[in-house]
């Protein structure tokens, strides 16, 4: 989807690159050094992805979010999940004519009527705590 809206901008002079995350902050700015072809400055919003290239040596450059409560990717899926159309006005149009071609309205819709249900929007986090003794 990201290829799609790239090329519908007119963007040619980027490329994508699928990073399994490793969870491992050490060995991270190297793994993806490994993974990707030559570059020279990392783009980025994440603070810890930020600092570790800074480390690496890399020219380092935050982006901010844009209208993140508006352009989020769990306010799309909602509103698909919920028949609301008005989330392809939130997607670039070449994504848009993606989803709607392969369905995924229709299967974001489906999985809301599921007992798992989706993913609230903001989900409660639980601890559980053993007692010792």
């Amino acid at each position: 989807m990201i290829d799609l809206a790239m090329r519908e901008a007119g963007i040619t002079r980027a490329r994508t690159v699928a990073i399994p995350d490793i969870h491992n902050h050490a060995i991270w700015a190297g793994y993806v050094v490994s993974l990707c072809p030559p570059f020279d400055v990392v783009v980025a919003h994440n603070p810890v992805t930020l600092e570790l290239f800074r480390e690496a040596g890399f020219e380092v450059r935050e982006v901010p979010l844009h209208s993140r409560s508006r352009y989020s990717g769990t306010r799309v899926r909602r509103l698909m999940a919920g028949g609301d159309g008005r989330w392809e006005g939130l997607v670039p149009p070449a994504v848009a004519r993606y989803i709607s071609d392969i369905d995924g309205d229709g299967r974001m819709r489906r999985m809301a009527e599921s007992p798992a249900g989706v993913a609230p929007l903001h989900p409660q986090r639980r601890v559980h705590r053993r007692r010792h003794g």
